[in-house]
C-alpha cells in the first residue's frame, strides 16, 4: 500500500459505501412519491410539502455536516458513517408513524441528521482508496447508489404505499438499514493514513482557508448549488405525472424506477468511465463533460414538461422520454463533479472539502422542492394542476448557469490540483 489501499479492500470497501448510499438515498427520495397520499391523510399544503421535502431534511444535513466530518477526519470514518446509517435508517421508519406534519417534520430533520454523517466520510474514504486517475470512476460508482437508490424508494412506496398505505412504506424502507449498518461496523476497513497520501489533521481554519482559496474548488460548488438545485425539483416529478397525466400511484413508481434505475446508471457509469478516460490526456475533461452536460440537459428537460400524448400502440407517454434524458445526462454529472472537488482538495481536508460540497449543494437541494412548492399554491388559482409543470421550469433555467461555472473552474483546476499535492 502506498497512494491506494490493496485493490481487493479498496473494491469490497466501495461495494459497502455504495450499499450505503443506495440506502441514503432510497430513505431520503422514499417522501417524494409518497406527497399525494400524505397531503390527502394530513392535510397539507404544497408549500409545507415542499419543507418537508427539502428543508426539512436540508438544514440540519448541512448544520452537522461541518462537525461530523471535521470528526471523520480526525478520528474515524468509519465509525461516522456507519453511526449516522443506523440513526437515519431508524428516523425513516418513525415517519411512519407520525401522527400529524409537525410529527413528520422532526422525523425528516433525524433523517437528515443521520445522513449528514455518511456523504463527505464516504467520499473521503473512497478517495483514498483509490488514485488519482481512477477517482471519478469509483465516485461515480459511488453515486450509482443515487440512481438505484431512490427508484428503489420509488417503488417501495408505490407497491407497498399503494397496497399498505404511506406509513408502512416508510417502515419497510427505514428498517433494513440497521442490518447493513452492523456489516459496515464490522466489515469497512478504514485505510491506514500513515500509507496513504493524507497528512495530520489540521484545524478547521487552515483547511477553510485553503479550500476557499483553490478557485476551482469555489466554482465547482457554485455550480453544484445550481446542478443540485435541478435534481433536487425531481421531488415534484411524481405528482408532475400524478397531476398532469393522471398516472396511478404505482404507475408513477414504474415509470420513474425504470427511468431512473436504467437511463440514470448509464449516464453515472459512463460519465464516470468517460471522464477517467479523457481524464489521461487532461485533467479538465471531467469539468468540460459536467459542463456539456447541463447545457444539453436543458432541451429534454424542456420536452419532458410539455410533451404530451403516448408512442402508438406502446402507450408509453412521450413526457417519459424527455425524463430518460433527463436522467442520463444530469446522472453523468456526479462522478466528474465529485473527482474535481476531493482531487483539488489535499488529503487531510477531503471530508471537510466534501462538508462544503454538502452545505452548497444542500441549499439547492433544500430551496428547489420549497420554492417550487410556493411556486405551485401561487399559480393553482389560474393555472390548476397544470401550476407545477411552470414551476418546474425553475429547474431549467439553472442548467446553463451551472454548466458555465464547470466551464469556469476548468481554467484553474490543473493548478489548483499541482497546488493540493505540493
Amino acid at each position: 500500500m502506498t497512494r491506494s489501499i490493496a485493490s481487493r479492500a479498496a473494491l469490497s470497501g466501495l461495494i459497502l459505501l455504495t450499499l450505503c448510499n443506495i440506502f441514503g438515498a432510497m430513505d431520503r427520495g422514499i417522501i417524494t412519491i409518497l406527497i399525494e397520499p400524505i397531503k390527502r391523510e394530513l392535510g397539507l399544503s404544497d408549500t409545507v410539502l415542499g419543507l418537508l421535502t427539502g428543508v426539512a431534511f436540508q438544514v440540519i444535513y448541512m448544520a452537522a455536516g461541518f462537525p461530523l466530518a471535521r470528526f471523520a477526519d480526525r478520528v474515524s470514518r468509519k465509525l461516522v458513517i456507519a453511526s449516522g446509517l443506523t440513526f437515519w435508517s431508524a428516523m425513516t421508519a418513525l415517519c411512519g408513524v407520525a401522527a400529524n406534519g409537525w410529527q413528520l417534520l422532526a422525523a425528516r430533520i433525524g433523517v437528515g441528521l443521520g445522513e449528514a454523517g455518511g456523504s463527505a466520510p464516504s467520499q473521503a474514504l473512497i478517495t483514498d482508496y483509490f488514485p488519482t486517475q481512477r477517482r471519478a470512476q469509483a465516485l461515480g460508482i459511488f453515486n450509482l447508489g443515487v440512481t438505484l437508490g431512490a427508484p428503489c424508494g420509488w417503488l417501495v412506496g408505490a407497491f407497498v404505499g399503494q397496497a399498505y398505505g404511506w406509513r408502512w412504506a416508510f417502515l419497510t424502507a427505514g428498517l433494513p438499514g440497521l442490518l447493513l449498518a452492523l456489516v459496515l461496523f464490522v466489515f469497512l476497513k478504514e485505510p491506514d493514513r500513515r500509507q496513504t497520501d493524507a497528512m495530520q489533521p489540521v484545524s478547521f481554519t487552515v483547511s477553510a482557508r485553503f479550500l476557499l482559496s483553490q478557485r476551482s474548488f469555489v466554482l465547482t460548488l457554485v455550480a453544484a448549488f445550481f446542478f443540485s438545485f435541478t435534481y433536487a425539483a425531481n421531488a415534484w416529478v411524481p405528482s408532475f405525472l400524478s397531476r398532469v397525466h393522471g398516472i396511478p400511484l404505482r404507475d408513477v413508481g414504474i415509470a420513474l424506477a425504470t427511468t431512473h434505475g436504467v437511463f440514470g446508471t448509464l449516464g453515472i457509469v459512463g460519465g464516470g468511465w468517460l471522464s477517467s478516460k479523457l481524464g489521461k490526456k487532461d485533467d479538465r475533461a471531467g469539468l468540460w463533460l459536467a459542463a456539456s452536460a447541463c447545457m444539453v440537459g436543458s432541451a429534454p428537460y424542456l420536452y419532458f414538461l410539455f410533451a404530451e400524448g403516448a408512442l402508438p400502440g406502446l402507450g408509453v407517454p412521450l413526457t417519459l422520454i424527455g425524463l430518460s434524458g433527463v436522467y442520463l445526462l444530469l446522472a453523468s454529472v456526479w462522478g466528474p463533479m465529485m473527482a474535481v472537488y476531493q482531487s483539488v482538495a489535499r488529503a487531510d481536508m477531503r471530508a471537510t472539502a466534501g462538508a462544503f460540497y454538502m452545505v452548497v449543494s444542500g441549499l439547492g437541494l433544500s430551496l428547489a422542492p420549497l420554492i417550487i412548492g410556493l411556486l405551485n399554491d401561487g399559480l393553482q388559482l389560474s393555472l390548476g394542476v397544470t401550476a407545477v409543470r411552470y414551476s418546474l421550469l425553475t429547474a431549467v433555467a439553472a442548467l446553463p448557469v451551472a454548466a458555465a461555472c464547470f466551464l469556469a473552474a476548468s481554467r484553474y483546476s490543473q493548478a489548483d490540483m499541482a497546488r493540493a499535492n505540493l
